[in-house]
């Protein structure tokens, strides 16, 4: 199912559950936690999406393309679980993604000096 539909389903069943009166029993409370949750996921989901788009939307090499890839990069970094990070996946795109920060910083420096 479709997050957004899964949120405005339970959205439907939180109101039901208010119309009748319960508001603080643990189904309630259950209900808005799964709302945020799932709300939290498709803001990340589209914070990635629109990483993407501007790394694809670039010039190739180009300052805003690297910027779109560092983005990514640590929105990618920051969804791993600690276990993920401390592991082969995380250490390398740890790596990659000081790489790509040093990079950008240098051109960022080369073109604020010319």
């Amino acid at each position: 199912m479709d997050s957004r539909k899964a949120i405005d389903s339970l959205k439907v069943a939180q109101k039901e559950l208010a119309n009748q009166g319960k508001k603080n029993t643990v189904e309630y409370v259950k209900g808005e936690t799964a709302i945020k949750n799932l709300s939290t996921s498709v803001r990340e989901n589209q914070r990635v999406l629109n990483a993407n788009a501007k790394v694809q939307s670039a010039s190739t090499g180009s300052i805003s393309e690297l910027r779109g890839s560092v983005s990514r990069l640590k929105q990618e970094y920051v969804n791993l679980s600690e276990t993920e990070r401390s592991g082969q996946r995380g250490v390398g795109l740890r790596k990659e993604l000081l790489r790509q920060t040093d990079t950008l910083k240098a051109y960022l420096n080369y073109s604020l000096r010319r």
